[in-house]
C-alpha cells in the first residue's frame, strides 16, 4: 500500500516569487521538503539585508492552492516592529499579503525573521509553478 506523498523541493524557487527590493532580499526556510497529504508543517520567511538596513518590507507570496494551504502564520520572533499590514492569507486566492516596519535604525543581517506559515498539504504532487 503506497501512501500519498506531497512533494515541496526549492519552495524559494518554485512555491513561492522571492522578492528583491533596492537594500534586501526575501528567502524562505527550509528550502526544500518533502511531507505526506495531510501533514502540517512551518516555513519561516526571512529578509537579507547585510550592506543596508531595512525599515520596512511589503510583499505577495503566491502557493499552489490546489497543492497546499495556509493553516496559520505567527509573527513571533519578527524583527518588524510595526505591521502596517499583518500578514494575512487567502486559501482561495492562494496569496499571503504582508506590510511592515522596523524602527531605527532598521534591520541589518543576513537572516531576519519576518514570520512564519504553517502549511498543510493537500493533494498529491509536487508543489511548484
Amino acid at each position: 500500500m503506497f501512501k500519498k506523498i506531497l512533494t515541496i523541493i526549492s519552495i524559494v524557487v518554485l512555491v513561492f516569487m522571492p522578492m528583491v527590493t533596492h537594500a534586501a532580499s526575501f528567502f524562505f526556510s527550509p528550502s526544500s521538503l518533502s511531507k505526506q497529504v495531510a501533514q502540517t508543517f512551518v516555513v519561516n520567511v526571512f529578509v537579507a539585508s547585510a550592506d543596508q538596513s531595512t525599515n520596512a518590507v511589503s510583499g505577495v507570496i503566491s502557493f499552489p492552492k490546489q497543492l497546499v494551504q495556509v493553516v496559520s502564520l505567527s509573527q513571533s520572533g519578527s524583527v518588524i516592529s510595526l505591521w502596517v499590514q499583518p500578514p494575512s492569507f487567502s486559501n482561495t486566492d492562494g496569496t499571503i499579503r504582508f506590510e511592515g516596519i522596523s524602527f531605527n535604525p532598521g534591520f541589518t543581517g543576513t537572516s531576519g525573521k519576518l514570520f512564519s506559515i504553517t502549511l498543510k498539504g493537500t493533494a498529491e504532487g509536487l508543489a511548484g509553478m
